[in-house]
């Protein structure tokens, strides 16, 4: 089944994250560069467009691994020292980011290369995320960065990322104290290395292998752990990892290193093999001076294996039992004494899976962090594009079911009909009075959710009493804390759905006589991720001619120009009848979309742009806007025209995107008309219309043009030309409805 894509770009900017995503020897093996292309992968396989920045590995200008861009910079050491900073390592970043064209960046280091990417966005308006590398970025002197221009840039970045996010509640804690900006605390996903089980068998003296993993560098303290394995000769201490740049001090720790008898060093292990080491040991050791949340902590407990650590993360490792903790030798080592005792450390190895388990499995963890780089550019659309209040998903409380059937709590229906309804009691008489012939007729098929967004115009009297008179039809009766706005309802009813297949129905709308049996039954046996139904009474769908066919559902290619038509048509939301699992993969994002009440097109657009294969019944289905009265109930240009306007842009791609084009300049200029003569009827002033036109200007270009003559005279001559506007608004809603 063709899999829903988001058609957002997202950037993960790693400079040292090649290696470990081609399964190569090379670069940097810290917890970044395993963490980044993790990531990466999941954004791939979900249907984002990923992009990842890194060093120039000999790769060229850019590849593909795993269905990631990876686009590279300048060489690691290329460049003249103290000059290489700006050019070629900055210029080259700038150059990656304007070849990657991101909706979304994202960055985990705590460098100055924060500041760049800063200054790169702001200057382009792409949101920025930046997740906290490690305790000492969040104080306010910065002393693990030098030079002064790294400290500077560092700050400038982390003061204009968009979104922080914080390991631990430390460092959210300390960057409030510090630098006065609040970050989300999300635990780091790890894939782990572990089965989910414990260890038992204690090991004897001559078997304990004590790990040591990382970089060999000041700030990871590796010469404690030499001293370490002096002061335990019985036990073996062995050393993953090596110098990223060779250095007086890398070099005297290996000599040193070789020197003892109980030690031993393996310079480079791929990320891959890293399970065996950590099932091997009996012990992992930490000697940092500082840290993050250690991606190799996370990796050890996944397998079971208890650490012993100077750092404690939120006090992790003493809260959960997961091995122990000193913060000078001889605490560490009294702590490795007790970590060594073997009921203590079966414990401590039962509590480490556990605790991996629950707080940082990759499912457990990687969709609040999906959510979070998503937020700064969902915000950003809402705000620039639509111009509307922003609200989040997951800041709404979720509908309240207030009653249901006995048959609906008894069915396992295969076909859900939802409706999103306020205020429109007499509306929704009439359509549950219709379509309860046809859901009766098969009850244990089907199911009607019905999902109100707080109506106090006596639709909840009437929906409780349409259950309880058709107790044998499966319905659902849900209704919001208040009015959340169309789409917050929308989606909720679509989420809410229980069947395999979903059809929207508004509350005027309603199905053709016989027409449900029919459409349920083709999409349940076609199994495909979308199914498009004519309607009737919608001025885009009248315009469509039927084509002659032998059989009802007609499988489309909807990329084709000659279906351009039937596609726009779908923005007449009951044209559409989702798949279930395309809802399932949309619904758990905060939409692009959110705002223009056609998220239900955005869906349709975003599988439709990807799709070689949709349905297609060409038979009258829907009978639309049943109730539509231009004369009480004009449509504002926003949710007719504007709207549509955005989820095109937004969500179409490709030959989808280019088909639609001509058909959404056309929609926005003649609607323009429609506005003019409408606008003053809906308490618009005068300054309120000449902004909504200037905004509008970037998606019509010149074809605004030609709606200048019905500004000018909707703005001059308000009460003269009322009559005359009242008699065209009509006509126009009747061109642009019927």
């Amino acid at each position: 089944m063709t899999k829903l894509r988001h058609q957002l770009s997202v950037c993960f900017v790693a400079q040292n994250a090649y290696g470990i995503l081609a399964g190569l020897d090379s670069g940097f093996l810290g917890g970044i560069e395993v963490q980044i292309p993790l990531m990466a992968r999941w954004f791939a396989q979900r249907g984002y467009k990923v992009t990842l920045i890194c060093w120039d590995e000999g790769f060229g200008k850019e590849t593909e691994i795993s269905g990631i861009r990876v686009i590279s910079l300048c060489k690691r050491d290329e460049g003249i020292p103290g000059v290489r900073f700006f050019t070629p390592r900055w210029t080259s970043l700038y150059r990656a980011l304007n070849v990657a064209q991101p909706h979304i960046i994202y960055y985990n280091y705590g460098d100055l290369g924060l500041g760049e990417i800063a200054i790169w966005a702001r200057l382009k308006k792409v949101p920025l995320v930046y997740s906290v590398a490690n305790d000492m970025v969040c104080l306010r002197n910065l002393p693990s960065l030098e030079p002064m221009r790294e400290k500077l840039l560092y700050a400038y970045g982390l003061r204009r990322a968009d979104k922080v996010i914080s390991q631990t509640s430390i460092q959210r804690e300390s960057l409030l104290s510090n630098f006065s900006i609040d970050s989300e605390v999300i635990p780091m996903p790890s894939m782990g290395f572990g089965d989910g089980t414990a260890r038992q068998d204690f090991p004897s003296d001559d078997e304990v292998r004590i790990l040591w993993v990382g970089r060999f560098t000041t700030e990871k303290r590796l010469e404690w752990f030499l001293e370490l394995a002096r002061r335990f000769p019985q036990y073996k201490f062995e050393i993953v990892g090596g110098a990223s740049v060779k250095s007086n001090y890398s070099i005297n720790l290996e000599e040193d290193a070789t020197l003892i008898p109980n030690v031993s060093i393996q310079n480079r292990v791929l990320h891959h093999e890293m399970g065996d080491v950590y099932r091997k040991a009996t012990l992992l050791c930490s000697t940092s001076v500082f840290e993050g949340f250690p991606n190799v902590f996370l990796e050890a407990w996944s397998t079971g294996l208890p650490v012993v650590a100077t750092s404690n993360p939120d006090h992790t490792i003493t809260e959960h039992n997961l091995g122990a903790v000193g913060s000078n030798l001889d605490e560490l080592a009294a702590a490795i004494k007790e970590a060594l005792i073997p009921s203590k450390w079966r414990k401590a190895s039962e509590n480490a899976v556990c605790y991996f388990d629950q707080n940082h499995q990759l499912e457990n963890v990687i969709t609040k962090f999906e959510s979070a780089i998503l937020e700064p550019y969902q915000t950003k659309t809402v705000k620039e594009n639509i111009g509307l209040p922003v609200y989040l998903m997951k800041d709404y409380p979720d509908p309240q079911l207030i009653c249901h059937s006995r048959s609906w709590e008894d069915t396992q229906p295969e076909f859900s009909i939802v409706t999103a309804t306020y205020q429109r009691c007499s509306e929704i008489s009439k359509l549950l009075a219709s379509i309860s012939k046809q859901l009766e007729l098969n009850p244990d098929l089907y199911e009607h959710i019905i999902c109100d967004n707080a109506s106090t115009d006596g639709t909840s009297e009437l929906v409780k009493d349409y259950i309880d008179k058709n107790d044998h039809i499966a319905t659902s009766y849900y209704v919001q804390s208040e009015n959340f706005g169309l789409d917050k309802n929308i989606q909720d009813a679509l989420r809410l759905a229980r069947g395999k297949y979903v059809w929207f129905l508004a509350d005027d709308d309603d199905i053709a006589p016989g027409k449900l049996a029919e459409v349920a039954e083709n999409c349940l046996s076609s199994q495909l991720p979308l199914v498009i139904v004519r309607a009737n009474g919608v001025g885009d769908w009248n315009s469509i001619k039927p084509a002659p066919s032998n059989q009802l559902l007609q499988i489309i290619d909807p990329r084709k120009p000659e279906w351009a038509s039937v596609v726009y048509a779908t923005s007449f939301l009951a044209s559409m009848v989702f798949s279930k699992d395309q809802i399932e993969q949309f619904q758990g994002n905060v939409y692009p979309a959110f705002g223009t009440s056609y998220t239900p097109w955005a869906l349709g657009l975003s599988i439709i742009s990807n799709a070689r294969e949709v349905g297609y019944i060409d038979d009258l289905c829907t009978l639309g806007n049943t109730n539509f009265d231009g004369n009480n109930r004009f449509p504002s240009y926003r949710v007719l025209i504007k709207g549509r306007v955005q989820v095109w842009d937004i969500c179409a791609t490709g030959e989808v995107k280019q088909n639609l084009k001509t058909k959404v300049i056309d929609l926005a200029a003649d609607g323009w008309r429609a506005l003019a003569a409408g606008k003053l009827e809906v308490g618009k002033t005068r300054s309120d219309l000449i902004s909504e036109y200037y905004r509008s200007i970037k998606y019509l270009g010149a074809r605004m043009i030609l709606s200048i003559p019905w500004i000018v005279v909707a703005v001059v001559f308000p009460k003269k030309m009322r009559t005359s506007l009242d008699n065209i608004r009509l006509k126009i809603i009747n061109e642009i409805t019927e």
